[in-house]
């Protein structure tokens, strides 16, 4: 048996090495060969393949379309399938399992059809597969075949065809073959209308895989700006920065741009007029206005207990520094531009401190306001229901009653009168006398007598009168004196109604 096979190989053998050149390929001949290995022997000579077994054996495993076969077999030929094997004559070639070309598609091998060149940057030209060089191959090249017949991406490419990009350029750090290696912040090759042309970033930030500008994203950072240079541009010194407060009349934190992309603090800051009312500032009052908690007051107006009065008219907070105006029982205060003054009641004149002169007193309410007795003591009581100023007197030589018509400056008195009521309630040492009182009014030197002497009888109400001089101009009081004509008397001396018109 052994023996029967060895003769049949050498048949065939010799069958094969007695032709004198390879029968040309024919596919109407062709077998359809069979599996890789022994299954291709059969395939090959005596199956389907046809008489004599056929050129080319269905592809093997790992190969792909006519060519020879898979990895090597009785029923095609090898991989390269350019070795005459039992199955049949050499393919044309084909893909291995990897897909890699095989070496029949190779430079420089046969070919009939150009799908016979598939690698890169190859053409099928005379039969045989050559090299593409400084032209573009749009079957299998994306972007250009280079003088090598290496695919490279072209200027304004992206980076990404076949081995890098077409020489000339280089692949700049945003992804694109450009004319420069374009590598500065704010340069790019990606820009729409000059792809491939290192061009200055107009605004944003910086492009790729390039250094980002200092500080990008803060107040002070840096970010493209169109500079021909490419480099980032950065907010000048007027640029504030910084989370600012404001806290018992100072400012801390904040501060302004270096122009270098960081952000120089300010000192803390003392505000004259105050923080403003969001904490964050000092508070600016224009105009002359003053600062009020954190608000500026109104022209007119001052900060009184932290809020805004009219200083101008209120006597209870006047003037830049909201003082009361003192009141007086004489007048009313008031505030006159930031001033404080009085007005007089019932018409009463002024004096010459601004205060009011007092018109009457009637002692109804115990008021004695500045009325002062020597010679006696003194006191407001009632006489048969009618309040009055009592003075008791024993061994009576004379009182006197200052009348205050001015507490402090002066008034003029040449166009009043003077009048008052008085009553002599006692006895006399001796019964036997009848004694004669007197009374009389003057200025405060007593030299001027007013009313000159009068007498004063007991037990009744008499009413004094007469005007003032022309030379009281500068009278600040009246005094009324009442005394005896030397007999001695004891009682009461009563004074009533005390009045200035």
């Amino acid at each position: 048996m052994k023996a029967a096979r060895r003769c049949w190989l050498a048949c065939v053998v010799s069958m094969m090495c007695s032709c004198s050149s390879p029968r040309p390929y024919d596919a109407s001949r062709s077998g359809s060969g069979g599996a890789a290995g022994a299954a291709g022997l059969v395939g090959g000579m005596i199956g389907t393949g046809g008489t004599t077994g056929g050129f080319a054996g269905t592809p093997g495993a790992a190969g792909s379309a006519v060519s020879s076969g898979g990895a090597g077999g009785l029923g095609g030929g090898p991989e390269t399938g350019g070795v005459v094997t039992i199955g049949g004559a050499s393919g044309r070639g084909g893909i291995g399992a990897g897909g890699s070309p095989g070496v029949g598609g190779g430079l420089g091998q046969a070919c009939s059809i150009q799908s016979d060149c598939p690698r890169a940057c190859s053409a099928c030209s005379g039969g045989i597969c050559v090299s593409i060089v400084n032209a573009d191959d749009p079957d299998t090249c994306a972007g250009t075949c280079d003088a090598n017949g290496i695919c490279k991406s072209k200027q304004g490419q992206t980076c990404q065809t076949g081995l890098g990009c077409v020489a000339g350029t280089t692949c700049a750090p945003d992804g694109y073959c450009c004319n420069s290696a374009c590598t500065n912040s704010c340069q790019a090759c990606d820009v729409p209308g000059f792809l491939g042309v290192c061009t200055p970033v107009a605004s944003g930030s910086p492009h790729g895989n390039r250094v980002q500008c200092a500080d990008a994203g803060s107040t002070c950072g840096g970010t493209c700006a169109n500079k021909p240079d490419g480099s980032c541009s950065y907010p000048s010194a007027d640029v504030t920065c910084g989370a600012k407060t404001c806290s018992a009349g100072t400012t801390t934190g904040g501060g302004s741009c270096n122009g270098g992309g960081q952000c120089v603090p300010s000192p803390p800051m003392s505000c004259p007029n105050g923080c403003d009312a969001t904490g964050t500032g000092c508070l600016s009052c224009g105009g002359g206005a003053v600062s009020c908690n954190g608000l500026c007051c109104a022209a007119g107006q001052s900060c009184c207990g932290g809020s805004c009065v009219d200083a101008n008219s209120n006597p209870n907070m006047c003037g830049s520094s909201c003082m009361a105006c003192p009141t007086s029982s004489r007048g009313t205060a008031t505030c006159t531009q930031g001033t404080c003054g009085i007005a007089c009641t019932s018409g009463a004149p002024k004096c010459s401190d601004g205060g009011c002169s007092r018109l009457s007193w009637t002692f109804d309410t115990s008021d004695l306001d500045g009325v002062v007795v020597t010679g006696g003591a003194f006191s407001v009581r009632s006489l048969n229901g009618n309040m009055a100023l009592a003075i008791d007197v024993t061994n009576l030589t004379a009182v006197s009653i200052s009348v205050p018509i001015c507490r402090t400056g002066n008034l003029d008195l040449s166009q009043k009168m003077f009048s008052f009521r008085a009553y002599l309630d006692g006895v006399p040492v001796s019964p036997s006398d009848l004694a004669q009182f007197f009374l009389d009014a003057a200025d405060p030197d007593l030299t001027t007598g007013y009313l000159g002497l009068e007498s004063v009888p007991q037990g009744v109400w008499l009413t004094y009168a007469a005007p003032l001089g022309t030379a009281a101009s500068d009278t600040a009081q009246a005094t009324i004196r009442v005394g005896s004509f030397g007999a001695q008397f004891s009682g009461t001396v009563w004074i009533d109604d005390i009045t200035i018109r």
